[in-house]
């Protein structure tokens, strides 16, 4: 369950995260499959050359050579068939490791702004060591930031508008109250 649960923390934006890391692996595949290609085909070349010095009858070493060479090319394809599912699961997950990288923050920066939204302005945290997007991440930490001081301010002005009107100057407290109007009407522009 811990292992499940270890992927599943890794797999923050699934589509992204795997597209990217299919894309990848499947560009890795077709370039490995097509450098395998082109040593088969050379190789296979230099095997028919001794294939054809072999049906010289007076040519003892050609039977022996041209063995040797079929369990070379054996051992090349068998090389590559282990080769490649190797090399395209490390990329395969290396890639899920550098996208989580990329979508750690993101996934950070909605849940921020789902509270946003719901009217929460909690401390924004920072990034885990190695994460990307930072200067995207800080930004949204200082815009963060600056909606919590507005925040601060708007409260502060209506808790001074409740103290005047507690003492029975109402208006200087409509003052108070207007000014921040006007100050919230023209952050909507």
């Amino acid at each position: 369950m811990s292992d499940q649960r270890h992927l599943r923390n890794y797999l923050l934006d699934r589509d992204f995260q795997l597209r990217h890391a299919l894309l990848l692996a499947g560009i890795s595949a077709v370039l490995t499959l097509g450098l395998g290609a082109v040593v088969h085909h050379y190789m296979g070349m230099v095997t028919r050359l001794v294939e054809v010095r072999a049906l010289d009858p007076t040519d003892t070493l050609a039977p022996a050579l041209l063995e040797r060479m079929r369990q070379r090319d054996r051992r090349v394809l068998l090389g590559f068939g282990a080769f490649v599912p190797l090399l395209l699961g490390v990329l395969f997950a290396y890639s899920i490791f550098l996208t989580h990288k990329v979508a750690g923050p993101l996934h950070k920066i909605a849940t921020y702004m789902a509270q946003i939204r719901d009217g929460r302005l909690g401390e924004v945290q920072e990034l885990r060591r190695g994460d990307q997007l930072r200067l995207f991440y800080e930004t949204f930490r200082q815009m963060h930031g600056a909606l919590r001081e507005r925040t601060r301010a708007d409260v502060a002005a209506l808790e001074q508008a409740e103290q005047l009107l507690a003492q029975g100057r109402a208006s200087e407290a409509a003052a108070v109250l207007t000014a921040l109007r006007q100050r919230r009407q023209a952050e909507l522009g």
